[in-house]
């Protein structure tokens, strides 16, 4: 990594921690269960604190965005995380098929929903949308790893894709999972169902009514509504 990218972080860092706020990150982080700390800042004052250091021209170079997100990462407050997460928005577009891995190992690196969601449906799905000749490569593993923060990107990665929406994977993707008592997958069945209502109505109608009784009520109620 570049020693530019890391005065980066050293300097955001002073920042961040110059502005904590002790007892806003209590409440921060009873509302996250205390699976993590909390810097105390809630998104408005990251974003403008983080605003200088995000602006073209001062972010990390491309090259190193993948160190970059990684160390911000491990650091244990979770306002880093989301500091990730929006270096990865900014550099969206330039994302590739082989920038998959990366937002994969942020997946499953100290995984919530809080930076799950966000990857899985809008970094991994836009990314994965350009390149159709995969889509079954990437998706079927993760439908069918015994990590269910995969199964659940595998059951939201393609909540954007509308018209485009493959079908018969996202009912794989679903099916896989249909009975399973974990709360993740449930809410994400019924979410990616709702999400192409939308687009298809009668796809998911029809859907419900084949595999309705083998789906938990969350599931059912989230698709319907």
């Amino acid at each position: 990594m570049k020693q530019e990218s890391q005065d980066w972080l050293v300097a955001l860092a002073e920042v961040l921690e110059a502005n904590a706020n002790p007892e806003q990150a209590k409440a921060m982080a009873a509302y996250m269960k205390d699976l993590f700390p909390f810097l105390g800042l809630k998104k408005p004052e990251r974003t403008a604190l983080c605003k200088p250091w995000l602006e073209r021209g001062n972010r990390p170079a491309r090259e190193d965005l993948p160190e970059v997100c990684f160390q911000l990462f491990e650091r244990s407050e979770r306002e880093w995380a989301y500091v990730a997460i929006e270096l990865l928005r900014l550099e969206r577009k330039t994302l590739e098929y082989n920038d998959l891995e990366l937002l994969m190992e942020l997946i499953r690196t100290r995984s919530w929903w809080d930076t799950v969601d966000i990857l899985a449906s809008d970094m991994v799905g836009r990314t994965l949308l350009r390149y159709p000749e995969r889509w079954e490569e990437f998706l079927v593993p993760l439908m069918e790893s015994e990590n269910g923060w995969e199964n659940r990107t595998a059951m939201i990665a393609q909540l954007r894709w509308k018209k485009e929406t493959h079908t018969e994977l996202l009912e794989q993707a679903l099916v896989a999972h249909l009975e399973s008592k974990w709360f993740f997958h449930r809410k994400a069945m019924g979410w990616a169902l709702r999400e192409y209502r939308k687009t298809d109505p009668h796809w998911v109608a029809d859907f419900v009514d084949r595999h309705g009784e083998h789906m938990s009520g969350l599931s059912r109620r989230e698709a319907l509504r």
